[in-house]
Protein backbone atom coordinates (compact mmCIF):
# COMPACT_ATOMS: atom_id res chain seq x y z
CA UNK A 1 0.00 0.00 0.00
CA UNK A 2 2.80 2.46 0.65
CA UNK A 3 4.33 2.05 -2.54
CA UNK A 4 1.04 2.04 -4.50
CA UNK A 5 0.23 5.26 -2.66
CA UNK A 6 3.77 6.87 -2.95
CA UNK A 7 3.12 5.98 -6.91
CA UNK A 8 -0.70 7.64 -6.58
CA UNK A 9 1.12 11.02 -5.25
CA UNK A 10 4.00 10.84 -7.88
CA UNK A 11 1.18 10.91 -10.38
CA UNK A 12 -1.00 13.68 -9.03
CA UNK A 13 2.38 15.63 -8.43
CA UNK A 14 2.80 15.50 -12.07
CA UNK A 15 -0.45 16.05 -12.97
CA UNK A 16 -0.37 19.41 -11.26
CA UNK A 17 2.45 20.08 -12.74
CA UNK A 18 1.67 19.71 -16.22
CA UNK A 19 -2.06 21.81 -15.46
CA UNK A 20 0.36 24.92 -14.20
CA UNK A 21 2.71 24.53 -17.32
CA UNK A 22 -0.32 24.33 -19.48
CA UNK A 23 -2.08 27.44 -17.66
CA UNK A 24 1.05 29.25 -18.03
CA UNK A 25 1.19 28.91 -21.35
CA UNK A 26 -2.06 29.78 -21.79
CA UNK A 27 -1.59 32.94 -20.01
CA UNK A 28 1.77 34.09 -22.15
CA UNK A 29 1.98 35.49 -25.08
CA UNK A 30 2.06 32.56 -28.23
CA UNK A 31 5.16 32.19 -30.34
CA UNK A 32 4.28 34.69 -33.58
CA UNK A 33 3.16 33.21 -36.80
CA UNK A 34 5.24 36.39 -38.18
CA UNK A 35 8.47 37.54 -37.12
CA UNK A 36 11.11 40.20 -38.55
CA UNK A 37 14.16 41.42 -37.83
CA UNK A 38 15.98 42.87 -40.17
CA UNK A 39 19.54 41.21 -39.70
CA UNK A 40 21.92 41.25 -42.34
CA UNK A 41 23.61 44.07 -44.32
CA UNK A 42 22.53 47.43 -45.94
CA UNK A 43 20.29 46.95 -48.73
CA UNK A 44 16.88 47.03 -50.45
CA UNK A 45 14.65 44.74 -49.29
CA UNK A 46 11.96 45.57 -51.97
CA UNK A 47 9.75 48.48 -53.16
CA UNK A 48 6.52 48.31 -55.25
CA UNK A 49 8.32 47.31 -58.51
CA UNK A 50 9.00 43.69 -57.18
CA UNK A 51 6.97 41.03 -59.44
CA UNK A 52 7.20 43.68 -62.54
CA UNK A 53 10.99 44.13 -62.80
CA UNK A 54 13.43 40.99 -62.74
CA UNK A 55 16.44 43.93 -60.82
CA UNK A 56 14.03 44.47 -57.70
CA UNK A 57 14.60 42.41 -55.48
CA UNK A 58 11.34 40.34 -53.88
CA UNK A 59 10.59 39.57 -50.46
CA UNK A 60 9.43 36.30 -49.31
CA UNK A 61 7.20 37.62 -46.28
CA UNK A 62 6.21 41.63 -47.51
CA UNK A 63 4.54 42.89 -50.77
CA UNK A 64 5.58 46.76 -51.17
CA UNK A 65 2.45 48.20 -53.06
CA UNK A 66 4.04 51.91 -53.00
CA UNK A 67 7.32 53.11 -52.00
CA UNK A 68 10.53 51.78 -50.92
CA UNK A 69 11.71 49.36 -47.89
CA UNK A 70 15.31 49.26 -47.03
CA UNK A 71 17.35 47.20 -44.24
CA UNK A 72 19.51 49.89 -42.90
CA UNK A 73 21.47 49.27 -39.38
CA UNK A 74 19.53 46.30 -38.95
CA UNK A 75 16.26 48.33 -39.02
CA UNK A 76 13.29 48.55 -41.77
CA UNK A 77 13.40 51.85 -43.18
CA UNK A 78 11.35 53.52 -45.49
CA UNK A 79 14.52 55.41 -46.94
CA UNK A 80 13.91 59.44 -47.05
CA UNK A 81 10.37 59.80 -48.45
CA UNK A 82 9.84 61.39 -51.84
CA UNK A 83 6.73 61.96 -54.25
CA UNK A 84 8.42 59.82 -57.54
CA UNK A 85 8.90 57.19 -58.87
CA UNK A 86 11.34 54.61 -57.35
CA UNK A 87 12.59 52.74 -60.34
CA UNK A 88 13.87 49.39 -60.02
CA UNK A 89 16.28 49.39 -57.42
CA UNK A 90 14.90 52.82 -55.78
CA UNK A 91 18.85 54.26 -56.00
CA UNK A 92 17.76 57.93 -57.73
CA UNK A 93 14.33 58.39 -55.74
CA UNK A 94 11.98 56.00 -52.41
CA UNK A 95 8.57 57.10 -53.78
CA UNK A 96 7.91 56.95 -49.74
CA UNK A 97 5.84 59.86 -49.62
CA UNK A 98 2.90 57.12 -49.84
CA UNK A 99 4.44 54.07 -48.15
CA UNK A 100 1.92 50.70 -48.46
CA UNK A 101 3.64 47.27 -47.65
CA UNK A 102 1.87 44.13 -46.43
CA UNK A 103 2.33 40.51 -45.06
CA UNK A 104 2.09 38.25 -48.32
CA UNK A 105 0.29 35.55 -46.54
CA UNK A 106 -3.24 36.17 -44.83
CA UNK A 107 -2.78 36.39 -40.48
CA UNK A 108 -5.11 35.17 -38.41
CA UNK A 109 -8.36 37.28 -37.52
CA UNK A 110 -7.72 37.76 -34.03
CA UNK A 111 -3.86 38.62 -33.83
CA UNK A 112 -1.83 41.15 -32.41
CA UNK A 113 0.71 43.30 -34.54
CA UNK A 114 3.57 44.91 -32.68
CA UNK A 115 7.12 46.43 -33.66
CA UNK A 116 9.23 48.62 -32.61
CA UNK A 117 8.87 52.26 -34.32
CA UNK A 118 10.56 55.24 -34.60
CA UNK A 119 9.56 58.00 -36.69
CA UNK A 120 12.25 60.93 -37.59
CA UNK A 121 10.32 63.58 -39.46
CA UNK A 122 7.44 64.28 -41.28
CA UNK A 123 7.44 65.96 -44.86
CA UNK A 124 5.17 66.75 -47.99
CA UNK A 125 6.09 66.58 -51.44
CA UNK A 126 4.43 68.57 -54.37
CA UNK A 127 2.21 64.72 -55.16
CA UNK A 128 1.44 65.05 -51.22
CA UNK A 129 0.31 68.40 -49.48
CA UNK A 130 0.62 67.98 -45.73
CA UNK A 131 -2.38 66.07 -44.23
CA UNK A 132 -3.56 65.54 -40.52
CA UNK A 133 -3.51 62.16 -41.24
CA UNK A 134 0.31 62.34 -42.13
CA UNK A 135 2.30 59.68 -40.14
CA UNK A 136 2.30 55.62 -39.75
CA UNK A 137 -0.78 53.41 -39.67
CA UNK A 138 -0.80 49.72 -38.99
CA UNK A 139 -3.16 47.31 -41.37
CA UNK A 140 -5.11 44.92 -39.73
CA UNK A 141 -7.66 42.64 -41.50
CA UNK A 142 -6.08 43.74 -45.04
CA UNK A 143 -8.16 42.24 -47.66
CA UNK A 144 -7.70 45.07 -50.65
CA UNK A 145 -6.81 48.47 -50.62
CA UNK A 146 -10.33 49.35 -50.56
CA UNK A 147 -11.32 46.62 -47.69
CA UNK A 148 -9.14 46.83 -44.16
CA UNK A 149 -9.65 48.15 -40.97
CA UNK A 150 -6.08 50.90 -40.07
CA UNK A 151 -5.27 52.05 -36.87
CA UNK A 152 -3.39 55.57 -36.75
CA UNK A 153 -0.59 55.37 -33.86
CA UNK A 154 1.69 58.43 -35.10
CA UNK A 155 -0.23 61.15 -37.17
CA UNK A 156 0.48 65.10 -37.65
CA UNK A 157 -2.27 66.14 -36.15
CA UNK A 158 -1.56 63.71 -32.86
CA UNK A 159 -4.74 61.59 -33.30
CA UNK A 160 -4.90 57.84 -32.39
CA UNK A 161 -7.46 56.23 -33.97
CA UNK A 162 -8.89 53.01 -35.92
CA UNK A 163 -10.63 53.43 -39.41
CA UNK A 164 -12.39 51.27 -41.45
CA UNK A 165 -12.48 51.36 -45.63
CA UNK A 166 -15.08 49.68 -47.30
CA UNK A 167 -15.41 49.82 -51.21
CA UNK A 168 -17.55 52.81 -52.72
CA UNK A 169 -16.10 56.13 -52.21
CA UNK A 170 -13.42 58.60 -53.21
CA UNK A 171 -10.39 57.45 -51.52
CA UNK A 172 -8.59 55.26 -53.80
CA UNK A 173 -12.39 53.47 -54.51
CA UNK A 174 -13.09 53.62 -50.83
CA UNK A 175 -14.82 55.32 -48.52
CA UNK A 176 -13.13 55.45 -44.10
CA UNK A 177 -14.96 54.99 -41.15
CA UNK A 178 -13.90 56.00 -37.93
CA UNK A 179 -14.58 53.17 -35.40
CA UNK A 180 -15.15 54.93 -32.02
CA UNK A 181 -13.85 57.77 -30.09
CA UNK A 182 -10.37 58.98 -30.91
CA UNK A 183 -7.32 59.69 -28.58
CA UNK A 184 -4.12 62.58 -28.81
CA UNK A 185 -0.95 61.18 -28.53
CA UNK A 186 1.77 63.57 -30.17
CA UNK A 187 4.45 61.89 -32.28
CA UNK A 188 7.57 61.64 -29.99
CA UNK A 189 9.71 62.60 -32.85
CA UNK A 190 13.86 60.31 -32.68
CA UNK A 191 12.47 58.32 -30.06
CA UNK A 192 11.51 54.60 -29.94
CA UNK A 193 8.03 53.29 -29.19
CA UNK A 194 6.99 49.79 -28.95
CA UNK A 195 3.55 49.48 -30.40
CA UNK A 196 1.49 47.17 -30.17
CA UNK A 197 -2.20 46.60 -32.27
CA UNK A 198 -4.87 44.19 -31.25
CA UNK A 199 -7.96 43.20 -33.25
CA UNK A 200 -10.33 40.57 -32.09
CA UNK A 201 -14.11 39.31 -32.80
CA UNK A 202 -15.99 40.24 -29.24
CA UNK A 203 -19.80 39.46 -29.02
CA UNK A 204 -20.36 43.06 -29.88
CA UNK A 205 -18.47 43.39 -33.27
CA UNK A 206 -14.80 43.30 -33.71
CA UNK A 207 -12.69 44.99 -31.04
CA UNK A 208 -9.49 46.92 -31.25
CA UNK A 209 -6.59 48.19 -28.52
CA UNK A 210 -3.36 50.18 -29.11
CA UNK A 211 -0.60 49.97 -26.93
CA UNK A 212 2.29 52.24 -26.71
CA UNK A 213 5.30 50.80 -24.72
CA UNK A 214 3.05 48.81 -22.72
CA UNK A 215 -0.21 51.25 -21.88
CA UNK A 216 -3.27 50.56 -23.53
CA UNK A 217 -4.15 53.92 -24.83
CA UNK A 218 -7.45 53.53 -27.13
CA UNK A 219 -10.19 50.41 -26.65
CA UNK A 220 -12.72 50.69 -29.58
CA UNK A 221 -15.57 48.50 -30.87
CA UNK A 222 -16.75 48.36 -34.51
CA UNK A 223 -20.58 47.63 -34.20
CA UNK A 224 -21.22 48.23 -37.68
CA UNK A 225 -20.27 51.62 -38.18
CA UNK A 226 -21.19 52.96 -41.71
CA UNK A 227 -21.21 49.28 -43.05
CA UNK A 228 -20.37 45.60 -42.63
CA UNK A 229 -17.97 44.30 -40.14
CA UNK A 230 -14.70 43.10 -41.54
CA UNK A 231 -14.93 39.43 -40.00
CA UNK A 232 -11.94 36.65 -40.45
CA UNK A 233 -8.19 37.12 -41.65
CA UNK A 234 -6.51 39.51 -43.68
CA UNK A 235 -3.05 40.38 -44.30
CA UNK A 236 -1.35 42.90 -41.97
CA UNK A 237 0.82 45.69 -42.93
CA UNK A 238 2.02 48.98 -42.25
CA UNK A 239 1.21 52.58 -44.20
CA UNK A 240 3.57 55.84 -44.06
CA UNK A 241 2.20 59.08 -45.43
CA UNK A 242 5.08 61.51 -45.46
CA UNK A 243 6.79 60.10 -42.41
CA UNK A 244 10.55 58.89 -42.83
CA UNK A 245 10.08 56.06 -40.01
CA UNK A 246 12.12 53.01 -39.07
CA UNK A 247 10.63 49.82 -37.32
CA UNK A 248 12.25 46.96 -35.94
CA UNK A 249 11.11 43.22 -34.49
CA UNK A 250 7.80 43.31 -36.36
CA UNK A 251 6.25 40.47 -34.98
CA UNK A 252 2.29 38.69 -35.84
CA UNK A 253 0.75 36.98 -33.37
CA UNK A 254 -2.47 34.83 -32.87
CA UNK A 255 -4.91 35.78 -29.99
Amino acid sequence: MRHGGAALAALTAALVVAAVALAAGRGGAPDPVLREHFDGRDRLLTNEHAGRDRRTPRSRRWQVTSGSWFVRDRHGWTGVPDGDSPGCCSRRATGSAVFRVVTRQAQPADAEVSMRLRVDGLTQTARTPQQAYDGVHVFLRYRSERELYVASVNRRDGAVVVRKKLPGGDANGGRYVDIGERTLRPIPFGAWQRIAVRVRDVPAGVGFRVLVDGASVLAVTDTGAGGPLISGGGRAGLRGDNADFRVDDVAVRGL
